[in-house]
C-alpha cells in the first residue's frame, strides 16, 4: 500500500496556477489574457495556437510574470477548430477555440 501525506496549508502546485484564461479576437490576431500567482514569475512561459489535425499554427515563448499577463499571437486563416494550450512552471490549461 502507498501513503499519501498532505501537510496542512499547501496546496497542489497545478490548483495554484493559471487563472482568468480569457481570449478575444480582433483585427486578425488572438489577444489573450490569464493570471498567475507570485511563485510562478520566471517560470518558462509557452502559449501555443493549434489545429484539429494537431498542427501547430503559432506559438510564442518567455518568461512568465506574476499577476496578469497579456499576449497576442496571429489568428488562423479561415474557419475551424482550434486549442489554445498555455503552460506556465508545471501548470497548464487548454482553452478550444471555434472561428
Amino acid at each position: 500500500t502507498a501513503e499519501l501525506k498532505i501537510s496542512a496549508g499547501t496546496e497542489p502546485e497545478i490548483a495554484a496556477g493559471i487563472s482568468g484564461l480569457r481570449y478575444a479576437l480582433e483585427n486578425g490576431r488572438i489577444f489573450i489574457t490569464f493570471t498567475l500567482p507570485g511563485n510562478y514569475a520566471g517560470a518558462e512561459e509557452r502559449i501555443q495556437l493549434i489545429d484539429a489535425h494537431g498542427k501547430m499554427i503559432s506559438e510564442t515563448r518567455g518568461a512568465a510574470a506574476a499577476g496578469e499577463n497579456r499576449l497576442a499571437l496571429n489568428a488562423p486563416q479561415g474557419a475551424g477548430i482550434f486549442f489554445l494550450k498555455i503552460t506556465a512552471g508545471n501548470s497548464g490549461k487548454l482553452l478550444t477555440l471555434k472561428f
